[in-house]
């Protein structure tokens, strides 16, 4: 028996326009293709205020979740950097997304210089 194919979808804020209009695509394309989708959602940017001396220490708690992405093995990741929250700078994607070197994956809406 041949193992389903499958893309993890690690994408931040969930509540814009933007991102459902994004996952509605994406699982369509997904069953055409027989591909299982696994979304992975951080922090979301509208969720209640926090402390500002404690907010990157709650958005890391709530971003621990992409920790866990290599888990379920997935063939190839999606990154939609443009809806991660608590990257501040270039430097911090470049960081995030070191850690998909070597692995199949694409990165959507985010340009660094």
């Amino acid at each position: 028996m041949t193992r389903k194919r499958s893309i993890c979808v690690l994408i931040g804020d969930i509540s814009h326009d933007y991102t459902n209009e994004l996952m509605r695509g994406m699982n369509e394309a997904a069953a055409q293709q027989g591909i299982a989708l696994f979304y992975m959602s951080g922090k979301q940017k509208h969720i209640a205020s926090i402390d500002s001396d404690k907010e990157q220490e709650a958005i890391g708690y709530y971003n621990s979740i992409y920790d866990y992405a290599e888990l379920i093995s997935p063939d190839a990741y999606i990154i939609s950097c443009g809806s991660l929250s608590g990257f501040t700078e270039d430097s911090h994607y470049r960081d995030f997304l070191r850690r998909f070197e070597g692995k199949k994956h694409v990165v959507l809406h985010h340009n660094m210089e």
